[in-house]
C-alpha cells in the first residue's frame, strides 16, 4: 500500500444519477510531504469510458493544493447495470510510487426498462401451431415478463413452455407457444387464425406481437373424392356380388411397398426466423403421387409444414416411384434429436406405413 503524503478530498461523496445523464465531482489533491510531487491522478470501480478528468497529472509544492474535476456519465447500454458502484480516486507520486492515496465516493445508478417482442415465426401452417416468443431485455436490471395469448373470436387454445420469464439485460430468451384451434376444418378450404400475444413486465409498459396459424383441412378435397369413388366402386362390387350369387371374387388390392430413406436427417439450411429445411425421400409402387398423403409429426404429435417447391416424383425402370418430400422445422427442435413419426397413406385403399425420424443438426 501507497505510503500516505498526500490528502484528497472528494465532493460530492455520493450522488444519484441514471444511464445517459451526468454528475461531476471535485477532487482537492492537498501535497502533505516536504518536497515537490508530481502525481498521477486516475479513477478506479468504474469502465473507464465512463469517467473524464481536468487533468490526469499535476505538480504541486510542499503544502500546496489543486482541483480535479472528474464528469462521470454511464452510458444508455444493457451494460450499465443498475446499483450502487464504490468509485475511487486514485493519486500516486510519479517520483516515488510508494507515495499515494486514493479516496472513494458512491454513484448510484437508476433503473432503465426497455425491451423488444419478437415471434418466429410470424405465420405458420398446421393443424396446430408451433411459435417461438423472443423477449430482448434492452434496460440495465433483470426483468420479468408475464405472458399471455388471446385471439379475437376465443376459438383457440394457447400452451406456453412457462407464462413468466427473466430475462438478464442484454440476453434474449425463447419461450416455446403452441396455437391450437378449437374448431379445425375438416374438410374444404384451410382457415386463417389471427391471434396476439401480450407481454407484460412487472416495470414499464406491455408489448404486443400478432401471428397467424393457417389452419388446413383434415381431408383435401381429392381425398374426399377418393373416398366417394371408392365407395360408389364398393357398392358397384356388392351389386355385383349379389347379382353374381356370390360367383364373383374378391378383386385384388396392390401392394405399394411404401419405404422412406434412412432413418435420420440432417437439416440442409437455416433461416433468418431461425428455422431448418429437413428432407425425406420416399419410394413406393403403384398409384400416382397424388393420390398419397405424407404427414411428419413430432414429438409433440404436432404435424409440421410441407414446404413448396418438392422434387417432381420420379419413376425408375422397375417401375418404383420416388419423391423428395421437404419440411420447415424450427431450429431449437431441430437440436434436440428428439423420436419424429413420418406418415404415408393412400386414403382410397387404406395402405399405410411409418418410420421413426431422428433430428439432427450437421456438426
Amino acid at each position: 500500500m501507497a505510503t500516505k503524503k498526500v490528502n484528497v478530498s472528494l465532493s460530492p461523496e455520493r450522488v444519484s444519477l441514471g444511464p445517459g445523464e451526468t454528475a461531476e465531482f471535485v477532487a482537492t489533491i492537498h501535497n502533505t510531504s516536504d518536497v515537490v510531487e508530481a502525481y498521477s491522478v486516475d479513477v478506479q470501480g468504474i469502465d473507464t469510458a465512463w469517467s473524464k478528468l481536468s487533468v490526469t497529472s499535476l505538480s504541486l509544492f510542499p503544502g500546496d493544493k489543486e482541483t480535479v474535476r472528474i464528469q462521470v456519465t454511464p452510458p444508455i447500454s444493457s451494460s450499465a447495470k443498475a446499483g450502487s458502484y464504490p468509485v475511487s480516486v486514485r493519486v500516486i507520486s510519479k517520483r516515488d510510487p510508494a507515495i499515494g492515496t486514493i479516496s472513494s465516493f458512491i454513484l448510484d445508478l437508476g433503473k432503465v426498462s426497455d425491451y423488444s417482442l419478437g415471434l418466429l415465426p410470424r405465420k405458420t401452417r398446421g393443424r396446430k401451431g408451433p411459435f417461438q416468443l423472443a423477449i430482448t431485455n434492452n434496460g440495465n436490471t433483470v426483468s420479468t415478463y408475464k405472458l399471455e395469448a388471446f385471439d379475437p373470436e376465443g376459438v383457440c387454445e394457447f400452451r406456453f413452455k412457462s407464462d413468466t420469464v427473466a430475462v438478464d439485460p442484454g440476453a434474449t430468451k425463447k419461450t416455446p407457444l403452441v396455437v391450437n384451434p378449437k374448431k379445425k376444418p375438416f374438410t374444404g378450404a384451410p382457415r386463417l387464425f389471427g391471434f396476439s400475444v401480450k407481454s407484460t413486465p412487472l416495470e414499464g409498459d406491455p408489448k404486443e406481437v400478432e401471428g397467424e396459424l393457417e389452419c388446413h383441412a383434415l381431408l383435401p378435397k381429392w381425398a374426399v373424392a377418393a373416398i366417394t369413388v371408392g365407395v360408389v366402386a364398393l357398392l358397384a362390387l356388392v351389386v355385383v356380388l349379389i347379382a353374381g350369387r356370390g360367383k364373383v371374387g374378391p378383386l385384388p388390392i396392390p401392394a405399394h411397398d411404401f419405404r422412406v430413406e434412412g432413418n435420420s436427417y440432417a437439416c440442409e439450411q437455416f433461416t433468418v426466423d431461425g428455422a431448418c429445411t429437413i428432407a425425406v425421400t420416399v419410394k413406393w409402387k403403384g398409384v400416382d403421387v397424388d393420390a398419397l398423403t405424407f404427414v411428419l409429426l413430432g414429438a409433440d404429435g404436432m404435424e409440421r409444414v410441407r414446404t413448396d417447391g418438392a422434387q417432381a416424383e420420379l419413376l425408375t425402370a422397375t417401375g418404383q416411384r420416388m419423391l423428395k418430400v421437404t419440411y420447415t422445422v424450427l431450429q431449437d427442435e431441430a437440436n434436440k434429436s428428439k423420436p419424429w413419426k413420418f406418415y404415408v397413406a393412400n386414403l382410397a385403399e387404406t395402405a399405410t406405413a411409418d418410420v421413426t425420424l431422428g433430428i439432427e443438426t450437421e456438426s
